[in-house]
């Protein structure tokens, strides 16, 4: 192996005796090992044998020995998370894991117990398919263990919520409620909410729910960070709140933020606020910047409520000949990047080049109701 060169920057930590992979090889399955690293100002400064890369060391750098024994990986990149909602849901209620409807029940009934009169019940990430009945819980069981307290538990892919009778007044929500499109509300064979919401119906609840506190948000928010790096994983792509990103802004500041994040933007927020958010904050900023468009565009059904007799989807709709419609446009392609190297459009770009649908005002607005749409994450650039 060649001789490393000096790095112009002293190391601040140099790892020796060990086995370090690179991360390089892989395409040939032949990893890469060295036995030492050397670190400072946030980067490998060099790597290579233990010899080559001691010899490096400044008098203020760190020496650890490995010892042969400790094996060396890059920290992980996790392409899609929610950190802050899971932040929230570490502070309330946390279902992760739990193997049945009762022990899902008596964790719920052990939180309502505890809080204040009135206190919204929220978090979630239960998981049905775990259990040996794999039955979706309803109003009624939640009703039994919380009392008075407005509950809302989504489920742990975000695509399916229970709420309990008390939420679910709080919202408005009866038979009679048509859901948003792309959204469903499941009835029961009286024609009653179960409880269950799919989708965009989420958001009938969600917008009722009063929200955080800055300092609640700031502790989930560590929290969800906190649980990340300690799995290993070191980067993320995230689609959080804006004020999750100003919390992220604020502990960046502070000398705090020890993940690196990129967040998503809103691909429903107006294009003048996505500018306002896309300047707010330095693009080329390694620790914290703002990344792509996310939207989640999902399939409309002939039929707006979703029966409770239906069998319940993996995650989302699933879509049958007789769901489907065709878009009233023509269809438009963009070319998705194959290289890194090659620009994005713009985000404006993609908007001049979308057809629009007209409404009654006579303005445009995309896209128009009835049709259907795959999930899609943009790679778009602002311009």
């Amino acid at each position: 192996m060649p001789q490393p060169a000096a790095p112009t920057t002293a190391p601040e930590l140099i790892l020796f005796n060990g086995v370090i992979y690179t991360g390089e090889g892989l395409a040939e399955d032949k990893p890469v090992t060295v036995q030492a690293i050397a670190i400072g100002d946030g980067k490998v400064l060099a790597v290579g044998t233990t010899a080559a890369i001691t010899r490096l060391a400044a008098r203020k750098t760190r020496l650890l020995n490995l010892r042969s024994a400790a094996f060396v990986f890059p920290g992980f990149n996790d392409a899609h998370t929610h950190m802050g909602s899971a932040g929230r849901t570490k502070l309330n209620v946390d279902l992760t894991g739990v193997k049945s409807l009762a022990d899902m029940l008596a964790k719920v009934q052990t939180f309502a117990n505890a809080a204040p009169a009135g206190h919204w019940l929220t978090g979630g990430n239960w998981d049905h398919t775990l259990w040996e009945q794999k039955t979706l819980p309803t109003r009624q069981d939640l009703d039994q263990v919380t009392g008075a307290h407005p509950t809302f538990l989504g489920r742990i892919d975000g695509h399916i919520a229970i709420a309990n009778s008390a939420a679910l007044k709080a919202a408005g929500i009866t038979g009679k409620t048509i859901p948003p499109q792309g959204g469903a509300i499941d009835l029961d064979p009286t024609g009653q909410p179960t409880g269950i919401l799919r989708e965009s119906a989420q958001g009938l609840v969600d917008k009722v729910i009063p929200p955080p506190s800055h300092d609640e948000r700031r502790r989930g928010d560590e929290l969800a960070i906190a649980d990340a790096l300690s799995h290993g994983i070191t980067s993320v792509q995230d689609f959080s709140d804006w004020d999750d990103f100003l919390v992220y802004e604020e502990m960046e500041k502070e000398g705090k933020l020890n993940l690196r994040i990129t967040e998503w933007l809103p691909f429903k927020a107006p294009l003048n606020e996505l500018i306002k958010m896309r300047a707010h904050h330095d693009a080329n900023d390694p620790m914290l910047h703002t990344g792509f468009l996310k939207g989640l565009n999902t399939r409309s059904r002939s039929s707006t409520k979703w029966p409770s007799s239906a069998p319940a989807p993996a995650s989302s709709w699933a879509s049958t000949p007789s769901e489907t419609r065709q878009p009233p446009w023509p269809s438009t392609r963009l070319k998705r990047p194959n290289s890194r190297n090659k620009p994005r459009p713009s985000l404006n770009t993609f908007l001049a080049a979308l057809p629009a649908s007209p409404t009654k005002s006579g303005t445009k607005n995309f896209p128009a109701p009835g049709t259907t749409l795959r999930r899609t994450r943009l790679l778009l650039r602002a311009s």
